[in-house]
């Protein structure tokens, strides 16, 4: 693993998607899924092809559970594809996972597995990852992140001059 490994923290509903989302127009050799409010539903957007599909399960698929939560299953499996193709393109600069929640961290479902698979690739220099101030200690020990740099959404806009 030869990447650099960032985790972007902030508050629930504090601006981190749409930071990302400025960030992705300044860095053009970028990739990975973000996931926007769009008229009131969280969605998955994908980077690159800027594909929109609903994050939310409906009563009648598989769903994925936590808190108040619930996660279409296949959604999250297109998602996960979705950045494992994108991690396997070769010479990103940037991958992002936006976000690693308890669904990842305590379950180890929704982005979990496939979080394990990119962080063994070399395929991109930089992993952006982004995470709940209330989840930062539990995230630490997942493996491959204990050296992750942590930054809150001020010090990533001075990082990266945004």
């Amino acid at each position: 693993m030869n990447q650099n490994i960032i985790i972007l923290t902030g508050e629930i509903q504090s601006g981190k998607t749409t930071l990302l989302q400025t960030f992705c127009k300044k860095y053009s050799n970028t990739a990975g899924i973000l996931t926007p409010v769009i008229n009131g539903k969280r969605v998955f957007y994908t980077i690159s092809s800027k594909e929109v599909f609903q994050m939310e399960a409906t009563a009648a698929e598989v769903q994925l559970c936590v808190g108040k939560y619930i996660f279409s299953a296949a959604a999250f499996e297109k998602a996960a594809n979705q950045l494992l193709s994108a991690s396997e393109e070769g010479d990103l600069d940037y991958l992002i996972v936006d976000e690693i929640g308890p669904l990842e961290i305590k379950l180890h479902q929704g982005f979990y597995n496939v979080l394990q698979k990119i962080m063994q690739q070399d395929s991109f220099k930089t992993l952006i990852l982004v995470v709940r101030p209330s989840l930062i200690k539990e995230c630490h020990q997942l493996p491959g992140l204990q050296e992750a740099l942590v930054l809150t959404k001020e010090e990533y806009t001075n990082y990266f001059q945004l």
